[in-house]
């Protein structure tokens, strides 16, 4: 609901930007002010994890996100928002890509999504 109307007065670029700069923010001060320190964990990180970490934060989060605000610009925040559950189905099916063998829980759960989505998608008057 803020994102759309955001996204009216603000480049959907800018408003990821804001988004991924506040989470980043609070994130670190709750690792901070938390009580416990952050950099035994910090310098526990390989530098090719490193890699990893900076292509999910700018590529994998800034370039969803920047999709995503300028969906609302076009969408209503109920089409919009059934792409989210896209996410963990795309995750379990690269692992399986990756070599990875998933739960039976995470193939229901799966279903369910995909289930579910259909359903939003083709029921006349859903969204």
């Amino acid at each position: 609901f803020v994102g759309k109307k955001l996204t009216v007065t603000i480049a959907p670029i800018q408003v990821a930007a804001f988004r991924l700069l506040l989470g980043t923010v609070t994130n670190i001060s709750i690792a901070i002010f938390g009580g416990t320190s952050i950099l035994p964990a910090l310098s526990s990180i390989k530098p090719h994890d490193w890699w990893y970490l900076i292509f999910l934060g700018l590529i994998s989060s800034g370039i969803g996100f920047v999709l995503f605000y300028k969906g609302l610009q076009a969408l209503s925040v109920k089409k919009i928002s059934l792409f989210f559950l896209v996410s963990p189905v795309i995750s379990v099916l690269l692992g399986v890509f990756y070599g990875e063998t998933p739960l039976i829980s995470q193939w229901i759960g799966m279903g369910f999504i995909v289930f579910g989505m259909g359903y939003m998608l083709t029921k006349k008057g859903a969204l």
